[in-house]
């Protein structure tokens, strides 16, 4: 995995508004990534993060999006 690790911890509010935001798309487009496959990847922000598996944990045990850390290069060429 990649990870960074500067010290950053993403607060519980953070976390959680992220799983709700999750939530709320899976709710719009009517679908649910405990049944159908859903990926999601993560940037510098959890990349840079000290508790980035207990994000990563956090985001496929309540959403079920099987979220990955990409690297920056990868970031780049998102254009993100």
């Amino acid at each position: 995995m990649l990870n960074s690790n500067y010290g950053v911890t993403l607060t519980d509010d953070c976390i959680k508004n992220t799983v709700d935001a999750m939530l709320k798309i899976q709710s719009l487009y009517k679908i649910n990534c405990f049944t159908n496959k859903c990926a999601g990847f993560a940037t510098a922000r959890a990349r840079d993060a000290s508790n980035v598996e207990e994000v990563l944990n956090c985001f496929n045990g309540e959403a079920g999006v099987d979220a990955t850390i990409i690297s920056q290069a990868a970031e780049g060429n998102f254009r993100l």
